[in-house]
């Protein structure tokens, strides 16, 4: 049996784990850091303006070269304007509303007149 021995005429190098982007969708969030960071580093996210963030805004660059949170995923949500959904969510118009108490007055009283010409009508008989 033939032994076949291996030489290197280099030394073996260390090289240090990175991370080189975020690993998840970070449609709306913004990072200071600078990619690739190293194993261990901490990164912060923020929002875009207009948007709020859920979950965690601490992420750590861990061994398999990928993030991972403080407690839960990171995302940016769009911050809704209470008040343009209150004007959507109502059911009628000002103008519709305006509309129904009229028709509803015109029926009251075209029940009325009903009513008066019925009883005239009863006591004619």
């Amino acid at each position: 049996v033939q032994r076949y021995e291996l030489y290197y005429d280099t030394e073996p190098v260390c090289v240090i784990q990175k991370c080189s982007g975020l690993n998840f969708d970070w449609t709306n969030m913004n990072t200071d850091a600078i990619f690739p960071v190293d194993y261990g580093t901490i990164v912060t996210v923020t929002c875009d303006t207009g948007y709020q963030l859920l979950g965690s805004n601490e992420l750590t660059c861990v061994k398999d070269t990928s993030f991972t949170f403080e407690n839960e995923e990171a995302s940016c949500i769009e911050i809704v304007d209470n008040e343009d959904e209150d004007e959507k969510s109502a059911i009628f118009s000002d103008e519709t509303a305006t509309a129904f108490f009229v028709l509803f007055i015109i029926c009251l009283v075209a029940a009325a007149l009903f009513a008066t010409l019925y009883c005239a009508l009863l006591r004619k008989s």
